[in-house]
């Protein structure tokens, strides 16, 4: 599953206040509805509290109380950034990443970041060739997403797969450019994240991540948001051989050949594991 990044602008009025819910989602299946989110941090400053009690570590908030949480600053008076994390569980108790929840504190008017979506591609089989990737995803409440800056440490190793972009933001009449692992960033518009592609390693049937951050229009930088693509293979099928009935007088048979199925990719090779 995944849990969503947010960034709310919380006007101080010296009393406690809703906030907006904590979300997540599952891309396979449900979350888990009476333990859907598990709070995993709390704000250094001010008290987060649900239906009136407050919150602890650890605790589970049931997808019917995602919108009852409340918030009350520290004092009347205090501006600032505080922040609480936490993470969504499914119904078959997996765990998302860890989401960050931030709320800017005022007593007057504010200037909001752009807040980074963490993305759950589905799975990938590792035979097939570059695969669209959901696009990146960022809002920004008071102005508009300008750029996308992936860090290029994070970036699968080739051994695992090639990710790949289109420099005109236009698919498919452009040749892909690889985005590598190393250092730095690199910085992409918002048409050319819509063009991301995976094409997996097929030796890798692992769980590949990369890590981004999204600028708006008045160079507010984002939270970092993490992007998951699973990969993997399903195993061929041995198909079992029923030969014709032989007599022991019988000389050199020759038996039928091994056969086998592979639903997405080809038979390579036999191995014989036991003999007569």
């Amino acid at each position: 599953p995944i849990a969503n990044n947010y960034v709310y602008g919380f006007i101080n009025k010296g009393i406690s206040d809703t906030i907006p819910a904590i979300s997540g989602a599952d891309p396979e299946g449900l979350l888990k509805n009476s333990e859907a989110f598990i709070i995993t941090s709390l704000p250094a400053s001010g008290t987060l509290s649900l239906n009136g009690n407050p919150v602890t570590i650890g605790q589970s908030i049931s997808f019917a109380n995602s919108a009852n949480l409340t918030f009350l600053p520290a004092s009347p008076s205090y501006s600032g950034t505080v922040s609480f994390n936490y993470l969504s569980q499914d119904t078959l108790s997996q765990k998302s990443d860890t989401a960050t929840y931030t709320i800017v504190v005022s007593t007057s008017s504010l200037s909001l970041p752009p807040v980074a979506d963490n993305i759950m591609n589905p799975q990938i089989n590792n035979s097939f060739e570059a695969t669209a990737l959901n696009p990146l995803k960022g809002f920004d409440v008071d102005g508009l997403i300008s750029l996308y800056t992936i860090d290029k440490t994070t970036v699968p190793a080739t051994s695992k797969g090639i990710l790949t972009y289109c420099i005109t933001g236009t698919l498919p009449s452009c040749t892909p450019t690889t985005i590598s692992q190393g250092a730095g960033t690199i910085n992409l518009t918002p048409s050319q994240v819509s063009t991301l592609s995976f094409d997996p390693d097929s030796s890798s049937t692992d769980t590949l991540r990369f890590k981004y951050t999204v600028t708006d229009t008045t160079g507010l930088i984002s939270n970092i948001a993490t992007v998951t693509i699973p990969l993997f293979n399903n195993p061929p099928i041995a198909n079992p051989i029923l030969t014709a009935t032989y007599k022991k007088s019988d000389s050199q048979l020759k038996i039928p050949s091994l056969s086998g199925y592979d639903g997405d990719g080809k038979i390579s090779s036999y191995s014989i594991t036991s003999v007569p």
